[in-house]
């Protein structure tokens, strides 16, 4: 069952000095773990609970480009993430069942998606969430997800992800898990917090021409996998996507400077969802860390 708050209270996001733009700004819910015995208090449940389909993923190879490496920074525009894992943390161990804590800005309709797949790449548990009294600004959640790992530990990644009313996923964060049969938990602290992805050109409803997308922006990011840029249309249809090589940040919470150029063919204004995303490096075909917005395609 999910339960939630819904929060008024103002803070920052964890580990990033910016003030958010949206209406409402996430607080941590607890300093200690929820364990079985002790639940999270919450002040509503959610309406509707579902499983949820994993994030679709393009299978062609778009063609890659490469960054020239910039110097880490941390731009003015750095806003926090629409989605943040609060716990557990990156690469925590959790045996029998985790507690999934985030805080969410939720996508239409008031979803909100919670995935976990193994190191195989198979689904072990999946929950779309509909909040039906969400009007607007952040909810604080807490779901606790159950899973039997295949050995004595296996890796897994924990993701938690928004979608539109199309079913184009808006935001999505991750964390690495291991999985335990036996043995102690140890539950991390949590992660970065901040948008991975700070576009400076374009920005949102911005209008692109002439058949050329030029993107101007800020990555923050834990792998050195290819980043996917991908021109989505409202029924799903990719019009355009290319891979991009930026430089991961090593510690702290700067971000590498990027820009790009990405070609499209249209006839007329098509709006699109411009999506940047990173897939992991031990799953195939697993985004780890997506960010979008919607834009304006002229001809």
């Amino acid at each position: 069952m999910g339960i939630l708050l819904v929060l008024a209270a103002g803070c920052q996001a964890a580990q990033l000095s910016v003030a958010p733009t949206l209406t409402q700004v996430p607080t941590v819910l607890s300093t200690g773990e929820p364990t079985s015995t002790r639940q999270p208090q919450f002040l509503i449940t959610a309406t509707t609970v579902r499983g949820t389909t994993p994030p679709m993923v393009v299978l062609s190879q778009p063609t890659a480009e490469s960054v020239v490496p910039q110097q880490t920074v941390t731009p003015s525009t750095a806003k926090p993430a629409l989605v943040q894992i609060e716990s557990p943390g990156p690469g925590s161990k959790v045996r029998d069942f985790v507690w999934v804590r985030a805080n969410v800005y939720p996508g239409d309709n008031g979803n909100v998606n919670i995935l976990l797949t193994g190191e195989d790449g198979r689904v072990i548990a999946s929950r779309e969430l509909f909040y039906s009294t969400w009007k607007t600004g952040w909810l604080s959640i807490a779901e606790q997800i159950e899973f039997t790992p295949l050995a004595a530990s296996e890796t897994a990644l924990l993701s938690v992800f928004t979608r539109d009313g199309y079913g184009r996923v808006i935001a999505l964060t991750s964390v690495r898990l291991l999985m335990l049969q036996v043995g102690p938990e140890e539950i991390e602290l949590p992660g970065f917090h901040g948008d991975p992805f700070v576009l400076t050109d374009p920005v949102p409803s911005g209008v692109s021409q002439k058949g050329t997308l030029h993107m101007e922006g800020y990555a923050h990011l834990a792998l050195a996998n290819p980043v996917t840029v991908e021109l989505i249309q409202a029924d799903g249809t990719i019009l355009a996507s290319q891979q991009i090589t930026i430089d991961p940040v090593r510690s702290g919470v700067g971000y590498t400077a990027f820009s790009t150029d990405v070609a499209y063919q249209i006839t007329q204004r098509t709006p699109v969802r411009l999506t940047l995303r990173q897939e992991s490096s031990e799953m195939n075909f697993v985004t780890t860390e997506l960010s979008s917005f919607i834009i304006y395609l002229d001809p």
